[in-house]
């Protein structure tokens, strides 16, 4: 089976009527989306209907399919298939107060992976329709919600548009309500396949910014049709998720003054930033090095910045937190503390109630940084797309033993998060050698948390997935123990995503992509 089953499905339940079948009159019934905004204008979605939610990355579509599932987790289970590890999602949903995590433990959520090789494994089936079907089993017959985050991998294959008109007739004889989220701004042209799906499904979505940096969700398509509503005007509120504006939605705190989402304050309290820190602010944002809280405010005050990042000391929390109040008297910009230290419990409540967005200490993660920093921009900032192209980002964060490890790499470098990660190349010496390394690697890799192995020129590659270059140390002691005496003495170099991206880049051959 091509997805990976992260829970059990639970006890199934009584269908518990939730809208998800016609009424006894004929009539569709309808079922909210949770969005209050859009349930007040257009009254919901149609009950086991198929809708798609399109947006560039950064818009906040995962949020908008977390809070589906959510909303309907008082009428049955909800099940959710993605390529974002279980910590990413729940670590979204405590965010957002959606309490998906709860869900899970209690049975009333379903989650599964695809797996690297779904989409290959799919094309080659001989009846890709079981395979769908056997989805569908390990969801549970009794799911009242589905969610699919992102749904291109079901119907994105050399196949063109006949698998995508399969999954289109699975999806609509699914008694589940069906959100999809896709990539994209639904003006520039997409594949044959999507464009099927998009016209075969219930109703389209476009979640994007407006000019006064609000999240508008507008809708692009309906069946039965509706009138246009216009946009709908959203906030990204915490503990919440989108809800309507507090206030006069035309005039809000944060519109004042100019604003620039890819402007990141890095406010140095500590003699030395790491270099990967710093490789990831220069690569995605426009970062300006500061040494003062004056100087901050002093920026901030001529020109808006999408996040203030405070890299301090153990012995400087105490300053980092005052800065935070000064930011917080003067702007609305989200501030994130992180250190390289081991801090108190009471240091971290002290500057969220301060006013910080986050406080990450030690064991100091650069990937959770990123995703961190992504979250606090996106909720008061319009949302950056890579190198601005405005093309989807297709890298998967799913994990395990791949073909194509050097172009692997390649799609995570060209991702504002994905890309913080350390390549280790493990030399063989023989041939032989190869298959044994590879089998202890593969035990060793964090599947979850989208760490890669495969064979690349000379030896071994590994990507792990949000490690420093010094982490890939007691990795690769772990893997020779795994081989004992068998194999000789593993000889092994490591690269940053951030610091040595150009090196990486050099692996791959001219002609791939």
């Amino acid at each position: 089976m091509p997805v990976k089953k992260q829970a059990e499905m639970g006890t199934p339940s009584e269908p518990s009527g939730n809208g998800s079948h016609p009424t006894d009159g004929g009539a569709p019934s309808t079922t909210p989306w949770g969005i209050a905004p859009f349930d007040d204008r257009l009254g919901g979605l149609r009950g086991g209907g198929t809708y798609i939610l399109a947006g560039l990355p950064g818009s906040g579509r995962l949020i908008a399919l977390l809070q589906f599932l959510s909303a309907g987790l008082g009428q049955g289970r909800v099940g959710l298939v993605t390529a974002a590890s279980r910590r990413r999602i729940f670590e979204e949903s405590a965010y957002w107060g959606l309490g998906l995590e709860e869900a899970w433990n209690e049975g009333n959520l379903a989650l599964l992976t695809y797996k690297g090789d779904f989409q290959r494994r799919l094309l080659s089936a001989a009846d890709p329709s079981e395979m769908l079907d056997e989805m569908a089993q390990l969801l549970g017959p009794d799911i009242q919600r589905m969610a699919f985050y992102p749904a291109t991998p079901l119907w994105e294959t050399r196949a063109g548009t006949a698998l995508s008109s399969m999954v289109a007739r699975w999806l609509e004889n699914l008694p589940a309500t069906t959100l999809a989220a896709v990539g994209g701004d639904l003006e520039s042209p997409s594949t044959p396949a999507t464009d099927w799906m998009l016209d075969a499904a219930t109703g389209v979505f476009l979640l994007s910014r407006d000019a006064q940096d609000q999240p508008p969700l507008r809708v692009r398509r309906m069946s039965p049709p509706v009138e246009d509503p216009g946009a709908i005007t959203l906030d990204l509120v915490p503990g919440k998720g989108f809800a309507a504006p507090a206030g006069d939605p035309t005039r809000r705190r944060t519109d004042s003054g100019a604003r620039d989402s890819g402007r990141v304050l890095l406010l140095q309290m500590s003699p030395e930033v790491p270099a990967e820190i710093t490789g990831w602010l220069e690569r995605w944002y426009k970062p300006t090095i500061l040494t003062s809280s004056r100087h901050v405010l002093e920026e901030l005050g001529q020109e808006r910045a999408g996040l203030v990042l405070i890299y301090t000391t153990r012995e400087q929390v105490d300053d980092a937190i005052h800065t935070v109040r000064a930011v917080r008297r003067q702007s609305g910009t989200p501030v994130i503390i992180a250190t390289g230290d081991r801090v108190r419990a009471d240091d971290r409540i002290r500057a969220v109630e301060a006013g910080a967005s986050d406080f990450l200490s030690e064991p100091l993660s650069v990937g959770e940084l990123a995703s961190r920093a992504e979250r606090a921009i996106i909720a008061g900032a319009p949302p950056r797309t890579g190198d601005g192209d405005g093309s989807e980002i297709r890298s998967s964060l799913a994990g395990g033993v791949v073909d194509n490890l050097p172009r692997q790499a390649l799609e995570r470098l060209a991702h504002p998060r994905h890309s913080l990660f350390t390549l280790l190349q493990i030399s063989t010496s023989q041939p032989s050698d190869r298959q044994a390394i590879l089998a202890a690697v593969a035990q060793e890799i964090r599947d979850e948390d989208g760490d890669l192995a495969g064979e690349i020129p000379d030896g071994i590659g590994v990507i792990l997935q949000g490690t420093r270059a010094e982490g890939a140390r007691p990795f690769l002691a772990r893997v020779q123990d795994r081989l004992g005496d068998g194999v000789p003495a593993l000889e092994a170099r490591a690269l940053s995503g951030m610091v040595d991206a150009d090196e990486i880049r050099s692996l791959v051959p001219a002609e791939q992509p």
